[in-house]
């Protein structure tokens, strides 16, 4: 019986030793990674899609007229009415209306993911 406990001890710390071991190369090796390469000023310095899209479409957006007055829109049926409740419960103002110019830009970029040119308008 002794014998088995020994044998679990030694079996025990020669696990926890490895584990040690293996947990102080994985530090080693983190430190001899050189982040002044990784992370290099020339990998910062790319083009982003995501400014160009918004820069298209701000300038889009200027040249479409704006339909929206700030009025709330007209409560037509009985889910405007459980809608418009809520928000106004909450607090939450509701969007001005569109026109068709704006329509048409949201259902582009809804379904095509692109903005349309004004000729497409």
């Amino acid at each position: 019986m002794q014998h088995r406990q020994l044998l679990k001890l030694t079996l025990t710390i020669l696990g926890l030793a490895l584990a040690a071991w293996l947990g102080m190369g994985s530090l080693h090796a983190q430190k001899q990674s050189k982040p002044a390469e990784e992370h290099a000023d020339s990998k910062h310095n790319i083009k982003r899609p995501d400014k160009q899209v918004s820069d298209l479409t701000n300038d889009v957006s200027a040249k479409i007229p704006h339909a929206g007055s700030g009025n709330s829109p007209t409560i037509r049926n009985l889910i405007d009415q459980q809608i418009f409740s809520a928000m106004k419960r909450d607090n939450i103002p509701s969007a001005p209306l569109s026109n068709d110019y704006e329509f048409c830009r949201r259902l582009y970029l809804d379904l095509i993911g692109r903005i349309p040119t004004t000729e497409q308008l």
